[in-house]
Order: C-alpha cells, then sequence, then structure tokens
C-alpha cells in the first residue's frame, strides 16, 4: 500500500497539529508531562526550603 503524501507534507501536518489546541490543553499537556519527568526521575524534586538557609 503506497502513502500518498509527501516527507514534506507529513512534516508539515506534524508542526501545524498543535495549532489546532487550546492553550489550555497546552498548558495541561505541559503540566501532565513536567509531573511524568519527576516520577520517571528525569527531574529532580526541588528540596524544602528552611528558614535562614541563605541559598533561598
Amino acid at each position: 500500500m503506497a502513502w500518498s503524501v509527501t516527507w514534506a507534507q507529513n512534516r508539515r501536518e506534524k508542526l501545524t497539529l498543535g495549532l489546532a489546541v487550546s492553550p489550555a490543553e497546552r498548558l495541561r499537556w505541559l503540566e501532565e508531562m513536567i509531573e511524568l519527568a519527576h516520577r520517571t526521575g528525569a527531574l529532580p524534586r526541588k528540596e524544602p526550603r528552611r528558614l535562614g538557609d541563605p541559598r533561598h
């Protein structure tokens, strides 16, 4: 079975696909990805701030 689109058309479709998504949906996706990154260990957890600590 032949595919009726070119590589350029496929790339353009991927780049424009996100334009149909609302800002709220984009933000929700980003928050989910940050949560996933924390759960998998890809992002470090923040240490709780301590009063009087000059680093914070």
